[in-house]
């Protein structure tokens, strides 16, 4: 058993104009993600955020976590390290159709100097 340092800031009203099913799988997906990752370094941890942006109808989520390797390709496309190559990318292809279904974007990027890869995701509240 691997423990994993971990820190969660999950703003109060942030995530309420999502549907349960939406937030579930969003939240569900990028947590074991980073936990996959995590499990693969010394002192792993994960941080995640959900904030609004001040006067602004947007909210940012944002989770870092511990990442041994550059998880992307030079093509820039992601590599799954899952061994069975048909049961990687359907948690990836679902975070991206809700980004798109809110009017969102996501970006993510590794971080070679300190191990880590970043997800920052922007979604537009419904009114």
């Amino acid at each position: 058993m691997i423990c994993i340092l971990h820190f969660a800031d999950i703003r109060s009203n942030t995530t309420t104009f999502l549907s349960d099913s939406d937030v579930t799988s969003l939240f569900c997906n990028l947590l074991d993600n980073a936990v996959e990752a995590s499990q693969r370094i010394k002192d792993p941890y994960i941080e995640i955020s959900a904030t609004q942006r001040e006067h602004t109808p947007f909210i940012i989520i944002t989770i870092i976590n511990s990442c041994a390797c550059n998880p992307f390709s030079p093509n820039g496309e992601l590599v799954s390290s899952k061994p069975d190559p048909q049961a990687h990318g359907f948690g990836i292809k679902s975070i991206e159709k809700i980004v798109h279904n809110y009017n969102g974007n996501m970006q993510m990027y590794y971080d070679g100097e300190t191990f880590t890869f970043h997800t920052i995701i922007m979604l537009k509240m419904k009114p």
